[in-house]
């Protein structure tokens, strides 16, 4: 999950689309806090512009789930 902005967040799923049956590889966000990187076959997504494929094998961008924020509250709910 990364904080888009003061009050936007976003999350997705940490398993690549490139091959999603094998459980070994995982996406993990880079340093830059801006990119995503699967640990195995090296495809890189975008966590600005809705997890989209910046450099593939991967060929669809990762699921993303829908993130309510109360401010109210101080909370997050990620969801399907």
């Amino acid at each position: 999950m990364t904080r888009a902005s003061f009050e936007k967040f976003s999350a997705y799923d940490a398993t690549c689309t490139y091959d999603p049956e094998h459980e070994w590889g995982k996406v993990v966000i880079e340093s830059s806090m801006i990119s995503a990187k699967d640990t195995v076959c090296g495809s890189q997504f975008s966590l600005v512009l809705d997890g989209m494929v910046i450099n593939g094998p991967a060929g669809l961008s990762l699921i993303q789930y829908v993130v309510d924020y109360n401010p109210n509250l101080g909370s997050l709910h990620i969801h399907n």
